[in-house]
């Protein structure tokens, strides 16, 4: 197993990713493909610059409620409680929604986003954005773009390091099929938060088990 996209506290664990469908529960039904790597901007966001995770994989946009507070200017919530159901088969849980405005360079866009209390990142993106507000994703220039008009901005992804450790657990692991838990584990990084964790392949191949979150503690 290795560590790989080293990254510090805003960056999302790709297991909260809401997916379209809806189950008869009323939750959001699994998807069982793992998850790519997540892109990350530099965005104004109702007046404050945020790092927001650009989230093709997601049906939804979700803001911490952390994020939401430190906004200059804060949204009112409207108050309605879901939960969704992520690709690694845990629950996502919201408390209400909000609408954001979004400004790309000097174009603004909107989005009625989620709020979360639990999020791993400041803010998610997802695909009701994207195609609300036809935005481009251009991965060979490495950026989003925006037409209005004959007008084109574009916003560079935001570049973090990519360096691999080995994951060590502390003890043995049984793992039942979906099932989610929190084992401790080795691994030689001081300096960071929360990780993201990628299963080696053999790994992946034996157990299916997807990407998910470390956080650091001593």
């Amino acid at each position: 197993m290795v560590w790989t996209n080293r990254t510090y506290t805003k960056i999302l664990s790709t297991s909260f990713k809401p997916l379209t469908e809806t189950a008869n529960d009323g939750t959001v039904s699994v998807n069982k493909q793992n998850p790519s790597t997540p892109l990350i901007v530099r965005l104004k966001v109702n007046n404050t610059f945020i790092d927001a995770m650009i989230d093709t994989g997601s049906a939804y946009s979700i803001i911490h409620i952390n994020t939401l507070r430190k906004l200059i200017r804060q949204p009112h919530i409207i108050y309605q409680k879901k939960i969704h159901r992520t690709a690694n088969n845990t629950e996502l849980r919201t408390i209400g929604l909000v609408k954001l405005k979004i400004n790309i360079r000097n174009i603004p866009t909107f989005i009625l986003a989620e709020v979360a209390i639990d999020l791993c990142t400041s803010l998610v993106l997802g695909n009701d954005w994207i195609r609300q507000n036809r935005i481009d994703i251009i991965n060979t220039k490495q950026c989003i773009s925006k037409r209005q008009g004959s007008y084109v901005v574009t916003v560079p992804f935001l570049i973090y390091e990519d360096e691999a450790y080995q994951v060590l657990p502390v003890h043995r692991i049984h793992l039942l099929p979906e099932q989610n838990i929190i084992i401790p584990v080795r691994v030689k990084i001081k300096n960071a938060d929360t990780v993201i964790f990628t299963p080696s392949n053999d790994l992946i191949g034996k157990k299916k088990i997807i990407n998910t979150t470390c956080t650091i503690e001593s």
